[in-house]
């Protein structure tokens, strides 16, 4: 707020639905501020959740006691054969046997995106992040290589927030363009 990035009620409305248990994708290109606005909203998930994190390069920053952080990591090995990988895919997928309240991904770029929606779609409020400009775009991708996602798992997502890097007064700011919904019915 202080920054401008995003009106106080925007977080208002952010933070119901938060405590409703809605899946946020936020989206943008790249430097927009995508994961720190990640950061800023995850403040909204009750102090008490169990919250799972997935990262490939640890960014998240959560103040959260119980908060369980994983990264993946690349396997090791000589002469091709490599040992020791932990994709995101794996550590998503294992994620839900920690009985999250809520699944945080930091960026969706491959096969856990089908992890992901398949808790979204289990009942575990989920986030992420994705590069894409708007929501047909991050649709499209989701729904084609390599994702390939099913139409009927894209629909598990609630809401899209949509940030911009922007030049305001010869300064680059990052903004909250927009917050699309979908289906998103609250109790």
């Amino acid at each position: 707020m202080n920054f401008g990035t995003v009106s106080p009620e925007i977080l208002a409305y952010l933070w119901l639905l938060i405590e409703y248990g809605a899946n946020i994708m936020v989206i943008g290109g790249t430097g927009s501020g995508k994961t720190s606005f990640l950061n800023a909203i995850a403040f909204f998930i009750p102090p008490e959740a169990r919250i799972v994190s997935i990262e490939d390069t640890r960014e998240l920053q959560l103040m959260h006691e119980n908060w369980l952080p994983a990264v993946a990591r690349t396997g090791l090995g000589l002469g091709g054969a490599t040992t020791g990988e932990i994709s995101l895919f794996d550590l998503l997928k294992e994620s839900f046997r920690q009985r999250p309240d809520y699944v945080i991904v930091g960026e969706i770029r491959g096969k856990e995106a089908f992890v992901l929606f398949q808790g979204m779609a289990s009942g575990h409020p989920s986030f992420g992040t994705m590069h894409a400009e708007d929501v047909d775009t991050m649709i499209k991708r989701l729904e084609t290589a390599p994702i390939n996602l099913s139409p009927s798992l894209v629909e598990a997502m609630d809401v899209v927030c949509i940030m911009i890097h922007a030049r305001v007064k010869g300064k680059d700011v990052r903004r909250l363009k927009a917050v699309s919904y979908t289906h998103l019915t609250l109790p």
